[in-house]
């Protein structure tokens, strides 16, 4: 293996390489990030927070997803700039041999949760129980064996500062053959492709011998959701923007993370999720149900487009959603109001009533037709001694708008709000 990885290391610097746009490495903007390698036929990264339609083609797109060395702080990006160099090759290479979880990244890829691989010090198996013979046991540990060999692997490394080498097709026959080639490369970000027909380090000759170009094709690919907070530049009113982070907006990640999770759950049947922190500006779900790996190119895309709402393009927005609600989107409210009030509404949050200016703004978003609803609550909380906190002031539209909407803007309807 030594030797195979010196040829290959030789050969691609005798050759132009592909370069790869990094970023500063900070809490906010990381290096560890989206590169945009949309040729690397691996799992899908759909974009869970569209407010447009996303195409077949979009949302089947096969994309790269990233295992890194742990972020740093998640204090605000937006104090980085003066952080300096936050990771060091030597300390690359000290996380690689300490701490790097080769045993649960193998037993995950492998989708082999037997005790003895997540946890090597437990002797408990299945043939000790009686619960099955060792020739089946056996042959279901190589079907798993199997999986991780045929799993791509990307590396990106940095012989020099600044001088970045991304290197598809490498796969692995065992956990200490991938640790072996971790620690010799220490590559500053590694990338988990798709489950090939054959293992990736041989597709040269399979597509050389082989009688079709289709010989050597993903077979299984998890389906992997990407949430970005870029994604909610819209509405982040806390001063962030773009890869910067900070407290107040991540909580953002969490309700998305709770309604996506909800979804994927009660209405899919799924139940190998895990989330992940994207290494830059949100959060990754990987669903691993072998159903979801499965999944065809229009499977997956119709689960993409399960979870969009069609809030209309930039020029031509939607201002209505159908009622009665969808179940899901039902669903979605409560969970998501409770935290909307705590997180979104004071001034610890993103001060959306917290004071004249914002709820002035809300205010006025309201349709046209509300416009009696929008000046009642104006004249109320623009007096002096008014001192409604945000969560009442929420409650008060709420109420308002339910009697203007069951009444309708009549006389009677009026005296009501203005009690």
């Amino acid at each position: 293996m030594t030797e195979e990885f010196k040829n290959e290391e030789d050969s691609l610097s005798q050759t132009k390489q592909k370069k790869i746009k990094t970023e500063s490495l900070n809490p906010g903007s990381e290096k560890y990030g989206d590169n945009n390698m949309n040729e690397f036929d691996s799992t899908d990264e759909i974009d869970a927070d569209a407010t447009t339609n996303l195409s077949t083609e979009a949302a089947s797109r096969a994309r790269i997803v990233s295992v890194t060395p742990p972020p740093p702080s998640s204090q605000s990006s937006k104090l980085s700039s003066n952080l300096g160099p936050v990771f060091s090759p030597e300390l690359l290479a000290m996380y690689y041999s300490r701490l790097f979880p080769y045993n649960f990244m193998h037993s995950w890829l492998s989708y082999d949760p037997s005790p003895e691989n997540i946890h090597p010090r437990s002797s408990s198996s299945s043939s000790e129980k009686g619960d099955d013979s060792p020739r089946r046991i056996r042959s279901a540990q190589e079907g798993r064996s199997n999986l991780f060999k045929r799993r791509e692997f990307s590396f990106t490394i940095e012989p020099q500062p600044g001088d970045e080498i991304y290197i598809r097709y490498q796969s692995f026959s065992t956990q200490e053959e991938f640790r072996t080639a971790v620690l010799k490369r220490r590559p500053t970000k590694i990338d988990i492709g798709a489950i090939f027909s054959h293992p990736p380090k041989d597709h040269l000759s399979i597509q050389k011998n082989g009688s079709s170009s289709r010989t050597f094709v993903p077979e299984q690919r998890e389906l992997v959701f990407d949430v970005d907070l870029t994604d909610y530049d819209g509405v982040r009113k806390c001063g962030c923007s773009g890869a910067a982070i900070c407290g107040k907006c991540w909580k953002m990640m969490n309700m998305a993370i709770r309604v996506m999770d909800a979804g994927l759950r009660e209405d899919f049947g799924f139940q190998n999720i895990v989330w992940f922190y994207s290494g830059r500006r949100g959060v990754h779900a990987w669903v691993s149900d072998e159903v979801a790996r499965k999944l065809t190119d229009e499977g997956r895309s119709a689960v993409a487009s399960y979870f969009e709402v069609n809030l209309g393009s930039e020029h031509n927005k939607v201002d209505t959603l159908p009622y009665p609600l969808h179940p899901t989107l039902a669903r979605s409210h409560t969970i998501l109001e409770p935290m909307f009030i705590a997180d979104i509404l004071p001034s610890t949050g993103h001060g959306l009533l917290a004071n004249a200016q914002a709820w002035e703004g809300l205010l006025a978003s309201l349709p046209d037709a509300a416009t009696p609803v929008a000046d009642t609550l104006l004249a109320r909380w623009n007096n002096k001694n008014c001192s409604s906190s945000p969560a009442e002031k929420w409650n008060e539209i709420k109420r308002f708008l339910s009697i203007f909407c069951g009444k309708g803007s009549n006389s009677s309807s009026d005296k009501s709000m203005k009690k």
